[in-house]
């Protein structure tokens, strides 16, 4: 057969692991004669045979590609005169302004870079950096697009003969490994213990020694109950034993959290099972190269309350992941049993990532970390830990960050069926989000680029944190916004910054009902356009009324939609700020109740419980001054908040009276509702349940009566907002819904809770077009 000269272009993420000496070993297995090269964000191909031979070539791409790697679409275009090739090359990369960037995410070490390091035979045994071409930083340490090494900050480190070797040799498992290093040539542990006036106490000693008198000196810490903070990836973490009381009584004072659970890191999953019910779709998610926290049903045997579970899962669950790098690894194997590994900031503000803040931040503990363990590698960008579960048979993203961000989400409807079909010319849009657990969203060409969580903007130091952020992944990304879109809320920090964007910028400003976004993120993952029944249940959000909306069920189509029900409004003492107080949402609506004003159904056995079992007794002083407040319309707003109803049952039931973290007293009252179907036949342990089932009731009995009144013919319903986290709640409207004939959705690619926001206002700005 005659041969052909083919352009081949591959759009995904096809850079940073390893696509490229896959290409190029695959070419070698089967003779192939071409080119490759990075160009922006895609992967080029130039290939001379015969038609038949090509078409198998591609057909191997997609069943072979390198387990991180992820093809959008394939493009192939024949060239008009055959192009002689002697052999298969790999060209310097290239930027190509307009194309479609793709950056990867950080991928955890793999199994055959561990089995490496654990081998005294291999040149890298114990490295505390080992990587390949499918593992190791990439998004924490690259500054630019292509990746390449001299576009990340291992350029600092020039390769030594033996990884040059390796790093050029088709062979090799590391050929074109951008972070490949060794002993002789990566990063350096350091060490500094409180008080000491050296910035590095390891001087002197060669890699392999830095590394086993570090893993000496954090063992030694540990075991006396002290904290070490620990240079990860993403940032920097604060690292105790959760089975030593005062380690954690010292973290707690440190990190100005009270009660808020901690996740913990096992060297491995078999370890986990000791403490956590396991499925195999949990496995798969902690053994990911991704290495999320993984919220897991917690076995009643185990760690004591001291090694908490992680937040929204509460006390019947316990955030468990697995170690990242090496060196995680090492500590681990050294010390035995889990670690609490948590994140170091100051107390609501984004986590550390570089060196000298955490310096200042090891000062400023007074002694409560009493070691500090880092290396010499640039962080470029922060990356918190991710954290997923498994609801209903499939992953539900809590918060989307390390080793998920920024891989985009493709438009749903940006592709044929076979997938081959990129959208053109989609508008550059902004996606500001809201306030709480941050996050932003930009468009291009039928993506959605998602930022990693970028925590609660209510400091100067996390605003500025955003806007850092916002404007890394425009120049990364190359976009340049056509449209800034933002919450109704008049005071988000988001909203101001949309408004100084869009000025500065000169450029549209979009605003966006915030419960009307929720449900557009549910639409956005799943393409669905409407007519649907929206529900959206959270703690607060700016409604189009001026009122604060939070129990909502919206009619939505296109980019439009209409308020069909909600909870009764309550008059809330306060306003947002009841959020922090349990209490004050209970008497709350205790007073509504006794006034005769309308509260749901589901509350007035809950409202007897309290007033027989007096769970108030300790704020009568104040329930006369909130009572009178109330009457007097004094400092109150009316809210429909499913957030505050649920904290107001949590309070009434003498379960959690104060939200010393967000969503604390509605966690609780989830962990009761478990505790009744696990067993327990406490009074307040079945009201509890009974809540969750009785608002799951009201919901359906709700998209019921809507579908008949509107006389739509949809089966289709949205869930979204923070209030679907509570995983017995969500289970329990997805079981009614679909017994009444409903088709639910729920979100699984972005947050329910408020990281999602921008993937709607995004969504919804789109359809203007």
């Amino acid at each position: 057969m005659a041969k052909i000269s083919e352009k081949i272009i591959i759009w995904g993420i096809v850079q940073g692991v390893g696509f490229r000496p896959f290409l190029a070993k695959l070419a070698d297995k089967t003779g192939m004669k071409g080119e490759v090269r990075n160009s922006g964000g895609r992967v080029e191909l130039c290939l001379t045979a015969d038609e038949e031979k090509i078409d198998s070539f591609v057909t191997a791409i997609e069943r072979e590609k390198p387990p991180q790697a992820i093809i959008v679409k394939i493009s192939r275009e024949r060239l008009k005169n055959p192009i002689e090739f002697t052999e298969f090359s790999i060209l310097e990369s290239e930027a190509e302004i307009g194309s479609i960037p793709m950056m990867a995410p950080d991928l955890a070490v793999c199994a055959s870079c561990l089995k490496e390091m654990r081998d005294p035979a291999n040149d890298r045994f114990r490295h505390p950096f080992i990587s390949c071409m499918s593992c190791g930083p990439r998004y924490t340490i690259i500054r630019r697009l292509p990746y390449d090494r001299t576009n990340t900050s291992m350029d600092s480190y020039p390769l030594c003969s033996k990884c040059e070797r390796e790093y050029s040799d088709i062979r090799d498992r590391r050929f074109h490994a951008e972070t490949i290093s060794c002993h002789e040539c990566g990063p350096l542990v350091r060490f500094k213990s409180f008080g000491s006036s050296t910035s590095d106490e390891l001087c002197g000693l060669t890699s392999p020694e830095r590394t086993e008198k570090a893993l000496k000196l954090m063992r030694g810490i540990l075991s006396e109950g002290g904290i070490v903070g620990f240079k990860s990836t993403g940032g920097y973490n604060l690292v105790c034993d959760p089975k030593i009381s005062k380690a954690c009584e010292k973290l707690r004072k440190l990190k100005g959290r009270e009660a808020k659970p901690f996740a913990l890191m096992f060297e491995k999953t078999e370890e986990i099972r000791k403490f956590c019910d396991l499925n195999d779709a949990e496995r798969e998610l902690l053994e990911s190269a991704a290495r999320p926290i993984v919220l897991l049903k917690r076995l009643k045997s185990g760690i004591s309350a001291d090694g908490a579970p992680l937040f929204d899962g509460g006390r019947h669950s316990l955030g468990c992941f697995l170690p990242s790098i090496g060196l995680q690894y090492m500590l681990l194997e050294a010390y035995g049993g889990p670690l609490v590994f948590t994140s170091m900031n100051y107390a609501g503000l984004p986590i550390i990532y570089k060196d000298s803040e955490a310096f200042s931040y090891m000062e400023d503990a007074g002694g409560l970390v009493s070691g500090l363990v880092w290396n010499d590698r640039e962080i470029v960008r922060s990356a918190d830990d991710s954290v997923l579960r498994v609801v209903d048979g499939r992953v539900q993203m809590i918060r989307r960050s390390k080793g998920y961000a920024p891989l985009p989400l493709a438009s749903a409807d940006f592709s044929s069926s076979d997938g081959h079909d990129i959208k053109k010319g989609g508008r550059q849009l902004f996606a500001c989000g809201g306030f709480l657990k941050s996050s932003f969203v930009l468009t291009k060409d039928g993506f959605y680029y998602p930022s990693s969580y970028l925590g609660d903007l209510d400091s100067e130091e996390s605003l500025r944190r955003y806007e850092t952020a916002a404007a890394d992944s425009c120049r990364s990304f190359g976009i340049k916004p056509e449209a800034v879109l933002c919450d109704l809320h008049p005071d988000y920090p988001t909203s101001a910054f949309a408004e100084k964007y869009a000025l500065d910028e000169g450029i549209k400003l979009i605003k966006i009902q915030h419960h009307h976004a929720h449900i557009a993120s549910v639409m956005a993952e799943y393409g669905l356009k409407g007519p649907l029944i929206g529900i959206a249940l959270d703690g607060t959000g700016y409604g189009s009324d001026g009122k604060i909306w939070g129990g909502e069920i919206l009619l939505c189509e296109g980019k439009s939609f209409r308020r069909v029900s909600h909870l009764p409004y309550v008059r809330m003492i306060g306003g947002d700020s009841s959020a922090s107080s349990a209490w004050k949402s209970a008497l709350c609506y205790l007073y509504a109740y006794e006034s005769g004003k309308p509260v749901k159904n589901c509350m007035e056995d809950i409202i007897e419980y309290a007033q027989k079992n007096h769970t108030l007794r300790a704020y009568e002083a104040e329930g006369e001054i909130v009572s009178a407040a109330l009457e007097a319309g004094i400092n109150c707003l009316e809210s429909s908040s499913m957030g505050r109803l649920f904290d107001a049952a949590s309070a009434l039931l003498g379960i959690c009276f104060e939200n010393s973290y967000e969503g604390e007293a509605a966690s609780a009252l989830e962990d009761a509702a478990w505790d009744y179907l696990e067993g327990s036949r406490e009074e307040n342990r079945r009201l509890a349940f009974e809540f969750h089932e009785n608002i799951a009731k009201w919901l359906c009995a709700e998209c019921e009566r809507i579908r008949h009144d509107e006389g739509i013919n949809t089966e289709d319903v949205a869930l979204s907002g923070g209030c679907f986290q509570n995983r017995l709640f969500l289970e329990k409207s997805l079981e009614l819904l679909r017994k009444a004939g409903f088709k639910p959705y729920f979100n699984t690619k972005l947050p329910p809770n408020d990281g999602g926001l921008a993937l709607g206002q995004a969504y919804l700005a789109e359809m203007e077009e």
